[in-house]
């Protein structure tokens, strides 16, 4: 119920942006000296949406900066020609995208996969399982994350930016405030830091202070309700309250809300929504066809057994990666979890570290549209995003993902929580 919570009020967040431009008032003011490079843009544009996305979901973090992408790829369109123009704007989404996906790694709530992981672990009582916590998991994947986010930004600006634009300067149009909104724009970052500041706290505490709670199932899925289920709602009423609630002034003195209902639904991306309806439309048929478990089943038959630990890591990363570009990440991780548990008893590996393999790795999707629903909607909410270049830079940053993930898992992970 929390998660479910942590997304509506999220998407409230996503479009008191929309209405104020806030994203796009703060790369302007990042890049006011108007100086800075489309690779810098690009180095920023990825950390920004990777740290967002560590502690919100990520696709309510694309879609905060959708309504900017969009801004500047038509700007691409009017300095370049159309070619170009594409590649920039191609290059640009999947850059968003990466990030996104990154930073679901960078905390134990950054990924649906990542929860299912502790499930995993607590289901097959895997020894070590109880180091990992909200404040233990930073230890590790901040690194992890930091050198993602440099291989993902190099791999973008060397490989498939060209040259002469990588130094170009980049324009971001100053978005005016109306008079009417000007003093509120302040509000609607305090609402913002009010949200991050609550979700971040609770998911802390929901971790270190977990508590019982009765379940129930409605339409084949469980919800919860407990303790922190309970302070979830209480804030939710508060935060309705406090943008919906006409408690400020404009500036003719009148007292106005924050956001209106109208504002729910103006500048919607509804293109994109309808592509992640229908990729979301594709899985839901594959799953009912059992296409899951029957790739699952064929894939660890492909890991030859008498590989090093660090081979054998590599395969499982870079084949839970490849399946997700067909799958939901999180279908693929509930399918692989239990048959990789006894792949690694059979192979003498540490089962929380293949659990974890198969957790980090399901949150790398970076190919296709069908990868995650945040692919999807940058993907069919931007227009003129080449494919194949969108294929050809995801696929190699899966081979790089999937071989620092080994490297992280062999040596790393079993240090740092002393396997």
């Amino acid at each position: 119920m929390s998660y479910l919570l942590l997304f509506l009020t999220g998407f409230l967040i996503s479009r008191v942006s929309v209405r104020y431009h806030l994203v796009e008032r703060f790369f302007a003011r990042l890049f006011k000296a108007r100086s800075d490079s489309f690779k810098q843009f690009l180095l920023y544009l990825l950390i920004a949406s990777a740290v967002v996305s560590m502690f919100t979901p990520n696709f309510i973090a694309a879609l905060t900066l959708l309504p900017m992408l969009n801004t500047l790829a038509e700007s691409f369109e009017q300095q370049h020609d159309p070619r170009l123009a594409r590649r920039l704007a191609t290059i640009m989404v999947c850059v968003v995208m990466y990030g996104c996906n990154i930073g679901g790694m960078g905390s134990l709530v950054g990924s649906p996969a990542n929860a299912l992981m502790l499930g995993a672990l607590e289901l097959f009582k895997v020894a070590g399982r109880e180091k990992i916590n909200f404040l233990s998991w930073f230890g590790w994947s901040l690194p992890l994350v930091g050198i993602m986010i440099t291989l993902a930004w190099a791999q973008s600006v060397y490989l498939f930016v060209p040259k002469a634009q990588r130094n170009e300067g980049i324009d971001i149009p100053e978005f005016r405030v109306r008079p009417a909104h000007a003093g509120r724009v302040r509000f609607a970052w305090l609402a913002i830091a009010i949200w991050f500041g609550f979700w971040a706290l609770h998911s802390t505490l929901q971790l270190l202070l977990p508590v019982s709670g009765w379940r129930f199932t409605f339409a084949n899925f469980e919800v919860g309700w407990n303790l922190w289920d309970k302070l979830a709602a209480v804030f939710g009423v508060a935060f309705l309250v406090l943008l919906f609630a006409p408690l400020f002034r404009n500036h003719n003195q009148q007292r106005e809300p924050l956001l209106r209902l109208a504002d729910i639904f103006n500048e919607l991306p509804v293109r994109a929504f309808a592509f992640v309806a229908a990729i979301l439309a594709v899985s839901g048929l594959l799953i009912s066809l059992k296409v899951p478990e029957w790739l699952g089943q064929h894939l660890v038959k492909l890991i030859p057994p008498d590989l090093p630990p660090f081979a054998l890591y590599f395969f499982l990363c870079f084949i839970t990666t490849m399946a997700t570009e067909a799958l939901s990440n999180t279908t693929v991780a509930v399918v692989l979890f239990p048959l990789v548990y006894h792949l690694a008893l059979s192979l003498g590996l540490e089962p929380l570290v293949t659990l974890m393999a198969i957790g980090l790795a399901s949150t790398n999707a970076f190919m296709l549209p069908l990868g995650t629903p945040v692919n999807a909607l940058l993907y069919g909410g931007v227009k003129e995003v080449s494919l194949w270049v969108m294929a050809a830079a995801g696929l190699m940053l899966n081979l790089l993902s999937a071989l620092w993930l080994a490297g992280f898992l062999e040596f790393v992970i079993p240090w740092y929580y002393g396997l």
